[in-house]
């Protein structure tokens, strides 16, 4: 899996070669002979499903195990179990980790809300996932992370774009400056209303609150390249590479995303 932020870089640099090659009076630029999918609003290439976030870090083994040791007058130590969590060398031992932390707490949001991008993203598993985001949603209704990938889940894994427009609506309404959900709502924009006006307000509000939001840099790029605007698309995509590259080069990332926990969305 760590090879994907590779892909992923290899995959732009493959698109802007496309485009230097292309030239704009030919207004269509080639693009590669890759299934493109969808993944947090996302468009990406399936051969990188996750343009952010799975750098996988070393752990030791014998102490990735949520214990009492991370518990503070019954409550979590938020800080420490933040920090275990991050140190999850695989999705098995992350899974695990959720499950010991539902255990001893069956309504603690972050892990719920978390546990669902993974059963989402990495399982695939969209029923579980969905239950999830539920349990999430009847705890906390106005937590926006979930209200994103809820949103998410329901436009691009179970066919409800009309649902997920009013998730991201919502959460905009609490978060303004969400630009997740901002570029979420942008890709609906694009891919069920064919709104291209409305798409790029929503890309360029995106990168307003987060210029190295590497997923809005990204759709951006790839908008304005099928626009047959050659040199604004290898701007952005040029950009998203170097945003990618920093997120995971261990030097985080301003839209969230570095790490285990970022991926997952806390």
């Amino acid at each position: 899996m760590h090879c994907l932020r590779s892909n992923f870089i290899s995959y732009v640099l493959f698109v802007l070669m496309c485009i230097k090659w292309t030239t704009i009076s030919e207004r269509r630029i080639v693009s590669p002979n890759i299934r493109i999918c969808t993944l947090h609003g996302q468009k990406t290439p399936s051969a990188f499903p996750r343009i952010q976030g799975l750098y996988l870090r070393g752990g030791n083994m014998s102490t990735l195990t949520v214990n009492a040791s991370f518990l503070k007058n019954g409550s979590f130590n938020e800080s420490k179990l933040a920090e275990l969590l991050d140190s999850a060398p695989d999705c098995d031992t992350l899974e695990k980790m959720y499950r010991d932390v539902l255990h001893r707490n069956q309504q603690h949001v972050p892990t719920l809300h978390n546990y669902g991008n993974l059963l989402m993203r990495i399982r695939q598993n969209f029923t579980e996932a969905e239950i999830k985001y539920k349990e999430v949603m009847k705890i906390n209704p106005a937590h926006v992370p979930t209200l994103c990938n809820f949103g998410n889940l329901l436009h691009n894994n179970l066919g409800r774009p009309d649902l997920a427009e009013a998730m991201y609506t919502k959460a905009l309404s609490l978060d303004p400056g969400h630009s997740t959900t901002l570029c979420n709502l942008g890709y609906l924009k694009q891919t069920v209303h064919s709104d291209l006006t409305a798409t790029e307000h929503l890309y360029r509000q995106a990168l307003e609150y987060d210029s190295n939001h590497t997923t809005a840099l990204y759709n951006y790029g790839r908008l304005l390249q099928d626009q047959g605007n050659a040199s604004g698309a290898e701007a952005l995509l040029e950009r998203a590479i170097s945003a990618a590259a920093a997120a995971h080069g261990g030097g985080g990332s301003s839209s969230g995303e570095g790490g285990w926990r970022g991926l997952l969305g806390t």
